[in-house]
């Protein structure tokens, strides 16, 4: 095979650019992976047998969530936060009834990009406990209650900030 230059390019030439051509490639399809997920976190309670937020390997992805991400919990489950922590929204049941725990003296925030987007939605079965609490759970969007299963059934909504 020629060049561009008219010069005669070797076997080895052409598999260099092969794997370089394939390398750039294997990146390129890992990267649209992870930013598939980005900002997303989904409960899977697969954790080392404790329902704590804290844990890493309660998540998909194996992140514990963040300021960035919208955290999802619809399992049988009671997750249990003890340190101080924040997400951009959480939205708990619809499917299954998962209990969401936040220990005494536990700050938290929910704060997504807009203040009229949901911080905290609470779909059918979902319950966020506070009793005996002493910190503070600051929502910096919308709470909005339902009975649904489904996102798009009616349910009331507020502003809270």
């Amino acid at each position: 095979m020629l060049s561009r230059k008219g010069r005669f390019m070797g076997m080895n030439s052409l598999l260099r650019r092969g794997v370089t051509a394939f390398s750039c490639l294997s990146v390129l399809l890992f990267l649209s992976a992870v930013a598939l997920y980005a900002g997303e976190k989904q409960w899977s309670g697969a954790g080392g047998g404790a329902s704590a937020w804290e844990d890493a390997g309660n998540w998909f992805p194996a992140e514990v969530p963040d300021a960035g991400d919208d955290v999802f919990i619809d399992a049988e489950a009671g997750v249990s936060v003890s340190d101080t922590f924040s997400a951009k929204s959480l939205t708990i049941g619809g499917r299954a009834d998962p209990q969401f725990f936040i220990g005494n003296f536990i700050y938290g925030t929910f704060a997504p990009e807009e203040n009229t987007d949901n911080a905290l939605y609470i779909r059918k079965g979902g319950v966020v406990n506070l009793a005996d609490f002493a910190g503070a759970l600051v929502l910096k969007g919308s709470l909005k209650l339902s009975d649904e299963s489904l996102p798009d059934e009616p349910a009331f909504m507020f502003l809270a900030e």
